[in-house]
């Protein structure tokens, strides 16, 4: 499975189509990246790579969309402690971390359940809880599976808690798990599981945490990316 951006909307608001602080846009994402992280850039090239646009394209499309929404990456955050652009790094490396550490693909393998069968909707909700200690929420496009949502409280920059699920399920009793098509050119809309994890910046006074509504966009990979993953 692939990561993806950390979408964002606020107040119950989508995002806004061009970012949130166009100041902060970026276009050379891989030389900002190299000079934070080379291990980091690394990663992306062979995680995270674009399906149809140049790699740096596809990245300063995620970070200036995405990235500048991000309110505990704001500059101010830093204090006096901040560089130039060290929150591009930082965004990046924050979606290794999730993919990591919420690894959708491996917490369902661990449980038996792997693509190209059909299996209970409750069997992938409990996999997910039992392996990861989450609760998510999947919806489907007709009885294949499309998204995986999960939420997290954000304390501080980087700290990434399980918060309690929003909404419900959109699927059948019995769902589709695919395989990724070796070809994309070939391969129909239906053949993919894309999880495409938005997540919602509210400030929860009670516990001084951001709350934050993360939906990690996560790929059904060929069999031979999937061992090397």
């Amino acid at each position: 499975m692939m990561p993806t951006s950390l979408s964002y909307r606020s107040n119950g608001d989508f995002l806004p189509r061009n970012g949130c602080d166009s100041g902060r846009n970026h276009h050379d994402i891989e030389s900002i990246v190299r000079r934070h992280d080379k291990d980091l850039l690394s990663w992306m090239n062979t995680y995270w790579p674009s399906n149809r646009l140049g790699n740096n394209v596809f990245w300063a499309h995620e970070w200036n969309k995405h990235g500048t929404c991000v309110t505990t990456l704001e500059p101010r955050c830093y204090g006096d402690k901040y560089r130039p652009q060290q929150e591009v790094g930082d965004y990046f490396a924050q979606v290794r971390q999730v993919f990591s550490k919420y690894n959708i693909y491996q917490a369902l393998s661990n449980q038996g359940i792997i693509p190209g069968a059909s299996y209970p909707l409750a069997n992938l909700i409990g996999a997910l809880r039992r392996e990861l200690n989450i609760e998510a929420r999947i919806t489907c496009r007709g009885r294949q599976i499309q998204e995986v949502h999960m939420w997290f409280h954000v304390k501080g920059t980087e700290n990434y808690i399980p918060a309690e699920a929003h909404g419900s399920n959109r699927c059948p009793k019995l769902v589709v798990y695919p395989n990724k098509n070796r070809s994309r050119r070939s391969e129909p809309a239906e053949a993919e599981m894309v999880e495409t994890i938005e997540y919602v910046d509210m400030e929860d006074t009670m516990s001084q945490f951001n709350r934050l509504q993360w939906a990690s966009e996560q790929q059904i990979l060929s069999p031979k990316f999937m061992l090397a993953h």
